[in-house]
């Protein structure tokens, strides 16, 4: 049995996803607007895709706090949770699936102390080095810190808080300290002290994308940025908009394709990301991003344990490339949290 729809008892799936309150006071109005309409775009894709499973009735709900979820889930009678919620109002988004497991509601992707740790750049990084996984040299910094000089440049600036390439644009590579302290001060304005400044690696980036299959945990693709297009004197690095914003110029500039690497570098990404997936603990799917030096050295860079399920994201991608189709890659996820479940409902 390896297709929830064979599951004979009658599945309430809620597609849960986050929601931004309109009357935050960071931002605009109009901003929070736009996010909210495009996450809930992306989980009623996902809804509508798994729909096509037999059996099965599902709902979406947005949040921007985790109060009343619970009331809702049980006036639902949701017995599983899809759960694609990557930000919350004043809570940090760890909250749900602790909250999940303390019901005992079967949920996709990864627990708590996981999510919890790849939110934090910081804790993240020292993590991998506990266990000997290479990721690049860094320095945290606070407010009113002097660089010594400790780390040579160029510098990559980051929010030490925050992953998946948010607060990181055009001016995030250094070559001096002045530009340092500088950039970590636009950085600390934004989303606060301290700020994360590791050493920048010049060369290429590659995406490993996983997803426990039938058989086991599989790498289901290697896909690589070619930053070729990229203008001179602009830092060959994903930014925010690089990521997310399809329409931008900073995504249009860089190509995304499967990765084209010597067999003794793909060994040696295989293996990385197969050491981090395992020394964090990760499950179901997920994303390890890396970047490769001129010497082929591989460097963990971030880790994307719920990565995005957008049609056209990275992981459904290279999903796509290995044979799914939209459905069955998210099937394949739901189906996990439904067998996790089982010794709730037998």
């Amino acid at each position: 049995m390896d297709d929830p729809g064979q599951w004979g008892t009658p599945l309430r799936v809620a597609v849960l996803h986050g929601a931004l309150s309109l009357d935050r006071q960071d931002g605009s109005e109009t901003e929070r607007r736009e996010i909210n309409a495009a996450v809930a775009e992306m989980a009623e894709a996902i809804a509508n895709a798994l729909r096509s499973t037999p059996n099965a009735q599902v709902l979406v709900h947005g949040i921007s706090h985790p109060r009343g979820l619970l009331g809702w889930l049980r006036r639902n009678r949701v017995n599983v949770v899809f759960n694609v919620c990557e930000f919350l109002d004043g809570s940090e988004i760890h909250r749900i699936p602790t909250l999940l497991e303390r019901w005992r509601i079967p949920y996709t992707g990864n627990r708590a102390p996981v999510v919890r740790l790849t939110s934090d750049r910081v804790a993240l990084k020292c993590q991998l080095l506990r266990h000997n996984i290479p990721t690049p040299p860094f320095r945290l910094l606070h407010a009113g810190d002097i660089p010594d000089g400790d780390l040579p440049f160029p510098l990559i600036v980051k929010p030490a808080k925050e992953h998946a390439s948010v607060g990181i644009d055009d001016h995030s590579v250094v070559q001096d300290a002045k530009a340092l302290r500088a950039q970590a001060e636009r950085v600390a304005a934004e989303y606060g002290w301290p700020v994360l400044a590791e050493s920048y690696i010049e060369g290429s980036e590659v995406t490993a994308s996983l997803l426990e299959e039938h058989d086991g945990l599989r790498i289901i693709g290697l896909r690589e940025f070619d930053f070729s297009q990229v203008p001179p004197g602009l830092p060959h690095i994903i930014t925010y908009r690089a990521k997310w914003e399809v329409e931008s110029e900073d995504y249009k500039r860089i190509r995304r394709g499967p990765a084209h690497l010597s067999p003794e570098t793909e060994a040696a990404v295989r293996a990385v990301t197969l050491k981090t997936w395992n020394a964090l603990g990760c499950r179901d799917y997920g994303r390890i991003d890396m970047r490769l030096d001129a010497e082929g050295r591989v460097f963990v860079i971030d880790v994307n344990p719920d990565c995005s399920l957008e049609i056209d994201s990275n992981w459904i991608l290279t999903a796509l490339e290995e044979g799914h189709t939209y459905e069955t890659a998210l099937r394949r996820i739901l189906w996990l949290a439904v067998r996790r479940g089982r010794r709730h409902w037998e």
